[in-house]
């Protein structure tokens, strides 16, 4: 039982690098001219020794104890009354500490790395404001990010990143709903990735409470070179070329606690036997944010 919840609440910091903190870019709603939403998002998982290693949940011990933890700025702004800009800033935490294997002797040295991950840009434009919503978004993630061949920690991947996406979404009454579809491009031999993403979400009686059911999945094309991991990187699982999952988000949101400001709370989990290179941990998002 405890490893089935454990699964259950599995969350990965790739939900930080391509989803989480541009996961209210992802939708088909531009920010009127002039208008703005910024968040200030801390994730982490503390300590974890299990990473899924591919179908039927099976899973992998990691020779240390590993730790991860992401702060991460984004903001967006309406440039025009159909085109947004905007962009995230992470800061990764990544370690490997002790022993978690008995009577074997680490084959990498323990760590500790602390940089920028994937710094990213993005630019939505609105095709189709009716009813119904469409928007054309396209993003860009930066080599940013900081790599130790030795001991395998990553804060992401060393490459450039360029993500069309085409959105469509809509709402109704208290609900709205939305889903999209993009293809990653990365540069540098590693592998492209698809993208999808379907997210719902509804006002409670008080109006300014939100639940919202986010499934996305990361899909590896596998085109790259596999080489562009070393064996430490492979053994860390930390932003591995070959990275992808399916996976949920469930999120509570508060808006305008006091003039704009807000708060809300999310927690992830992986399907099971559609994940690799992910921990088997839990993980919690806590974030603020602020609507001008």
């Amino acid at each position: 039982m405890k490893n089935i919840i454990r699964r259950i609440l599995l969350s990965t910091l790739l939900c930080i690098c391509l989803g989480l903190p541009s996961l209210h870019a992802q939708g088909p709603w531009a920010q009127r001219k002039g208008k703005g939403y910024s968040q200030l998002v801390f994730n982490t998982i503390p300590t974890y020794t299990t990473l899924f290693n591919g179908s039927q949940g099976s899973t992998r011990e990691t020779e240390r104890e590993l730790s991860e933890s992401v702060w991460s700025a984004y903001v967006e702004v309406g440039v025009t009354e159909k085109f947004t800009l905007g962009g995230t800033l992470p800061l990764v935490s990544v370690g490997s500490g002790e022993p978690s294997l008995d009577n074997v002797n680490p084959v990498y040295p323990a760590d500790q790395l602390t940089s920028l991950g994937n710094v990213g840009i993005f630019g939505k434009y609105t095709l189709i404001d009716n009813k119904l919503k469409l928007a054309l978004i396209a993003q860009v993630d930066f080599p940013s990010s900081t790599r130790n061949e030795l001991s395998g920690l990553s804060t992401g991947v060393n490459a450039y990143s360029f993500v069309p996406k085409l959105s469509v979404g809509s709402s109704s009454g208290k609900w709205y709903y939305f889903g999209n579809v993009g293809y990653g491009y990365r540069n540098n031999d590693y592998h492209d990735f698809l993208h999808v993403v379907a997210e719902a979400g509804r006002r409670l009686k008080n109006e300014k409470f939100l639940v919202i059911l986010n499934l996305h999945r990361i899909h590896n094309i596998n085109n790259g070179n596999p080489s562009v991991d070393s064996p430490a990187n492979i053994e860390t699982g930390l932003y591995t070329s070959f990275q992808e999952y399916s996976a949920f988000l469930l999120k509570f949101f508060a808006e305008d606690i006091y003039k704009g400001l807000g708060g809300f709370v999310s927690v992830g989990g992986s399907f099971i036997g559609q994940s690799v290179s992910v921990p088997v941990s839990p993980a919690l998002s806590i974030g603020v944010f602020y609507k001008w």
